[in-house]
Order: structure tokens, then sequence, then C-alpha cells
């Protein structure tokens, strides 16, 4: 059973999505860990959600705003799960449920960060409408001395 877990006042898309997805729920106890997690963050404009698979937390994803007055109409958004969890449908309903959240915080622009090698969240990304805008080269090094390049992809609401 997948269950998710947000801190905003306003559960309205959170819940509408709750609908759409068989097997959800939502626990008080739960609720209060995303709270102490989001506390830091103290923004309206932001989320983090965790996401539990039969009571084992699998990962999560998050919208924050840039911030200052010139880029407010801006977020960055995150997604990670345990890898044993992708390829479920997981990774698109969250991509679904940030962007119509979104859409209510009136955003009109996401952005995000990917490693070039993940061709499968790429294909996501871009099949929910995000496009490569730009590229970090070598923005990873590992200590075997491999590297990793970033691309960054934006998406208009």
């Amino acid at each position: 059973m997948i269950s998710f877990k947000k801190d905003m006042q306003d559960y309205s898309i959170c819940m509408e999505l709750y609908d759409n997805v068989e097997n959800n729920r939502k626990t008080y106890k739960d609720y209060k860990i995303v709270v102490r997690i989001n506390a830091v963050n103290k923004s309206e404009r932001s989320a983090l959600v965790l996401v539990y698979c039969d009571g084992t937390y699998i990962g999560n994803f998050s919208i924050n705003e840039c911030g200052g007055i010139r880029y407010k109409h801006r977020a960055t958004i995150g997604i990670v799960f345990h890898q044993r969890y992708t390829g479920l449908g997981i990774g698109s309903f969250a991509l679904n449920w940030i962007i119509e959240l979104a859409k209510e915080l009136k955003y009109s622009q996401l952005e995000l960060e990917v490693f070039a090698n993940n061709k499968r969240a790429i294909r996501l990304y871009e099949r929910l409408g995000f496009q490569k805008y730009g590229i970090f080269p070598e923005y990873a090094h590992y200590s075997d001395g491999c590297t990793d390049d970033v691309y960054w992809m934006m998406k208009k609401l």
C-alpha cells in the first residue's frame, strides 16, 4: 500500500489526487513528521511530501520557491525514490501532483536538475512538458575520479 504525507494548510489537491490512486491512506503520526521537516522552510509556497509503502519510507518529492521578489514565479522541484520503487508509476503520480500544486500556488515556471545519464527520468520529465535548457558539466565528482553532468530542465505552466 502506498501512502503520501504532506504538510500544507490546503489539502484540496492532495485529497483529490488521493481519490485517483488506489489504496492510499494518511495518518496523523506521519503528518507530524512532515511538519517537523517543513518547519525549517517556513514557506507557504513550498511542500515536502514523504512517500511510504507498507510503512517503509521509499522516497520523497518537493516543490520550493526560488525566493526574491524577481523570482516569485519560479519554483524548483525535486523527486527521489528508492531504486526498487521506480518504474511503478509513482514518479509520474508525484510529478503530476507537483504540477497541479504549482498551478494552485500561482507559479508559472517549474525547474529541476537531473543527472544526464538518468535516461528514464529525463523521458518522464520530457513527457510531462519539461525541456532541457542547459547542462552543468562535471556537476558531481566521485571518489573514484568519475564525474557526472547534470541537465537543467524547465516547464512553463
